[in-house]
């Protein structure tokens, strides 16, 4: 194991896989990736546009409301992280958060028992990426717990749409209104970033890793922990563990 190591590439090379990791190279058989799906903060150009003296992070640095300075925080996005944090914030701070498009909320915990019970139970987390019901569910996304409304209702968060611009402290949105702000959080999402594997064999044309259920094209190379890898629970910690075991039958079966 080598800690505070970063793999800049993975080629191949004389049938062996090369990571690369600054001054050290490290030859393999078999390579498993599990860099997992959120890897790069995606934050829109609109974060250009604010003035510089305007504090800006990602949902992905954001650890506590003490870190926030008083005042006004907007929070851009709508999804589990930035109905979570905008929530955390609304007991110290005046909160507004960004919504640029609707998802169903879901509580956390119907009847008594945490969602996850239930979807383990009706057999939900189960349900495979290939079957008619998993293409469905894989492009419907959900909140979690305290969606916008009850934010709104609840916790005193004013919900505004989309943001579109932006000029010094101000941020307009979609219905033309403005806020100014102190402080923004954006809560945007992730993009993936496979294009340190440089195996030509394993990617299609837009550089994307291809596999099926973490199995790629090129002998020895596998994918752990992707969204809808296998399930909706793939990238999940609490089952990635099944993907895991599949992988590690698949490995041992062709390891000498």
């Amino acid at each position: 194991m080598r800690l505070d190591t970063t793999v800049t590439s993975l080629t191949r090379s004389d049938g062996d896989y090369v990571a690369k990791a600054a001054d050290q190279e490290v030859r393999a058989k078999q390579v498993v990736v599990a860099t997992g799906p959120f890897q790069v903060p995606s934050t829109p150009a609109l974060a250009d546009q604010l003035d510089p003296d305007v504090p800006q992070i990602h949902s992905a640095d954001y650890r506590r409301p003490d870190d926030i300075a008083p005042g006004t925080v907007l929070v851009v996005g709508a999804g589990n992280s930035g109905c979570q944090i905008a929530l955390e914030l609304s007991a110290t701070h005046r909160v507004e958060l960004s919504v640029g498009k609707a998802i169903p909320t879901v509580p956390q915990r119907p009847l008594g028992r945490d969602i996850w019970w239930w979807a383990t139970g009706l057999g939900l987390s189960r349900v495979s990426a290939d079957s008619r019901l998993g293409q469905r569910l894989s492009t419907r996304d959900q909140i979690i717990g305290v969606g916008p409304r009850q934010l709104n209702r609840r916790h005193g968060v004013r919900i505004r749409p989309r943001a579109t611009t932006a000029t010094g402290r101000s941020v307009t949105f979609a219905d033309g209104d403005a806020t100014d702000v102190d402080t923004v959080v954006w809560a945007t999402g992730f993009t993936t970033d496979h294009s340190w594997i440089n195996v030509p064999s394993a990617t299609d044309e837009q550089g994307r890793i291809r596999h099926t259920r973490g199995v790629t094209p090129a002998p020895g190379l596998y994918m752990i922990g992707q969204t809808w890898q296998h399930t909706r629970t793939s990238a999940l910690l609490g089952w990635v563990g099944n993907d895991a075991a599949y992988l590690a039958a698949r490995i041992a079966s062709v390891t000498p």
